[in-house]
């Protein structure tokens, strides 16, 4: 429904840029740019370890990288100077979680390791609006979805035998935001801005706040 109901909002977005499109001089513009954003992490080692122990008993030390670095580039089409659009590719680092540990007595191999990674990839599509507003000027507010996928990877050594893992899930969830555009020439502005992302490669309860920051050409 969630999903449903944003389609319908950018839809609405559209029909009114097209009447704006039509009544106003405004010559459309194109855009390209590229963003770089730095996302916190939740701490997931508590779930990780209860995960293993429950499995294999014992006991084990999970460490877990702090941030996720995320490149976005982009394109967009400026409808009128209130509306236009974007659709951006994302990449991300990668979540890296290490773990040790030593299984329950019921194993023959009683210390283990490993180590897993996950990355996201994946487009994002938005409506962008730009209150015509002095107080607001180069102010924008995004609303919009995106679709992800993530790519799990990684290995578990028991003794002298490693038992090596890869699965890759994939869905949609909303996104929205607000940012800045400052111009630094005609064509360059240098943005930056917040974005929420919800029910990543469509897991529900899962988001990610990012903090981002860029520069867009315009022509």
């Amino acid at each position: 429904m969630k999903i449903k109901s944003a389609f319908l909002v950018i839809a609405s977005l559209f029909l009114v840029t097209t009447s704006q499109a039509q009544s106003q001089a405004f010559s459309p513009k194109y855009s390209l740019g590229i963003d770089y954003g730095s996302i916190k992490l939740a701490d997931t080692t508590a779930s990780l370890a209860s995960s293993l122990v429950s499995s294999l008993g014992g006991s084990v030390s999970v460490s877990q990288s702090a941030t996720l670095s995320n490149f976005r580039m982009y394109g967009g089409y400026d409808f009128s100077e209130e509306l236009g659009f974007e659709i951006g590719y994302n990449t991300t680092s990668s979540i890296e979680q290490k773990f040790s540990g030593t299984a329950g007595s019921r194993y023959s191999c009683a210390s283990y390791s490993g180590a897993f990674g996950t990355k996201f990839t994946g487009l994002d599509y938005s409506a962008i609006y730009r209150p015509n507003n002095s107080w607001l000027e180069n102010y924008f507010f995004r609303l919009g979805m995106h679709s992800l996928a993530s790519t799990t990877s990684g290995s578990v050594t028991a003794s002298t035998s490693t038992v090596s893992t890869s699965s890759k899930i994939s869905g949609t969830g909303l996104m929205y935001g607000f940012g800045y555009d400052r111009k630094i020439s005609d064509i360059l502005d240098i943005r930056a801005q917040y974005i929420l992302m919800n029910s990543i490669a469509g897991v529900s309860g899962t988001s990610s706040n990012m903090y981002m920051v860029g520069i867009r050409k315009s022509f």
